[in-house]
């Protein structure tokens, strides 16, 4: 399930879709942390990267909106 979100919020972000990219992202981070997966450094370089591109401001909003 990680690895398909993940590749989901891959495909958004290489489409400039940032906000979209960032719930899926975020799910295959949680897992992929939970579980002690070495893949969880990929992952937080997405987000990373989307926190580069929309800002702090605006990538924390998106995440409360998910809550």
């Amino acid at each position: 399930m990680a690895t398909t979100l993940n590749n989901i919020g891959a495909i958004l972000f290489e489409q400039k879709q940032y906000e979209a990219a960032i719930p899926p992202l975020a799910q295959a981070y949680q897992i992929r942390q939970k579980i002690g997966s070495p893949d969880a450094n990929d992952t937080a370089g997405y987000l990373g990267a989307i926190i580069e591109h929309i800002g702090e401001a605006r990538f924390q909003a998106v995440l409360s909106e998910m809550t």
